[in-house]
């Protein structure tokens, strides 16, 4: 494995816009280094004869039934909630009110 030059270090660190301290980059070459080392690690795995999945457990999705229903439409929707008057909702400001 090729390991991260100190160059790399400071050309990550300046496109990051990091501004570090020599420990710093020191630190970062040998976290990166050991970040490349496990991803070379994981591509060396013999996934061939592995089956694509979309989870690890077979599950299946247990889904209620399509059954179509009447739309709530108009005023019957919000009739019963709590500040509706005529035909209207009162709800909490939000805004400070503006003092003339």
């Amino acid at each position: 494995m090729k390991s991260l030059s100190d160059n790399d270090v400071a050309r990550l660190a300046h496109l990051s816009q990091l501004s570090l301290t020599a420990d710093e980059k020191e630190r970062l070459k040998e976290d990166l280094t050991q970040v490349i080392q496990y991803i070379e690690r994981i591509q060396k795995v013999q996934v061939q004869d592995v089956p694509r999945m979309a989870h690890v457990h077979d599950i299946s999705l247990s889904l209620r039934e399509d059954v179509p229903r009447q739309p709530c439409l108009g005023t019957s929707c919000i009739s019963d909630s709590a500040g509706y008057s005529d035909g209207l909702v009162q709800v909490p400001a939000i805004l400070p009110s503006k003092k003339s």
